[in-house]
């Protein structure tokens, strides 16, 4: 890099197309990553919805329809869709808190959760924390779902999950739970 004084650095023509070069090489790797990541998720949800899939597609009421299906698979592929293809709407999160409450199926569950998470990410919404906390709260409920729940409360704070994991610990369990996050949404009387 050429100094012409302490506060003012100029790259040469030759440092700036270097830079330009490497840009447009991170830009492709991006895009090539997320057509990977479009091409696993279609092929995932094809694996569960089967041949009701193409419809889904073309056709959100269907989707909605199909998250209240009788086969698990049908309600996690619908909930793939209506958040990936169709896009969140209120409507489709609210769906996704009766789900997470009441859903027999830990896998549905599992899915309504992170639809849940990434709808209400940031907000801090108490009625959803509420929710949420409470689901963490109940030892009648899998500890994976109660997990889950406990990582969605920290999506809903806004912020990273490192603040709350001990460094290098990639395994979560129960014992690692901030109780006072909480607490900051779920206090039963």
């Amino acid at each position: 890099m050429n100094e012409n004084n302490d506060d003012n650095m100029e790259l040469s023509e030759a440092e700036s197309e270097e830079c330009e070069r490497r840009l447009e090489t991170l830009r492709r790797d991006v895009r090539d990553m997320e057509d990977n990541m479009e091409l696993s998720w279609r092929q995932s949800v094809a694996l569960l919805a089967g041949a009701r899939l193409d419809k889904m597609l073309a056709d959100k009421a269907y989707t909605m329809q199909c998250i209240d299906d009788s086969d698990p698979c049908i309600r996690r592929a619908a909930l793939g869709v209506a958040m990936n293809h169709w896009g969140l709407t209120l409507d489709i999160a609210r769906q996704c808190e009766s789900i997470a409450i009441a859903e027999s199926d830990v896998s549905v569950r599992t899915a309504a959760l992170g639809v849940l998470s990434n709808f209400h990410h940031g907000t801090r919404n108490a009625r959803v924390g509420h929710m949420l906390g409470s689901i963490v709260c109940d030892i009648a409920v899998p500890s994976q779902i109660r997990i889950l729940a406990y990582l969605s409360l920290i999506s809903l704070q806004g912020e990273g999950l490192s603040r709350y994991l001990p460094e290098g610990n990639l395994d979560f369990s129960l014992e690692l739970v901030d109780w006072n996050l909480v607490k900051m949404y779920y206090n039963p009387a």
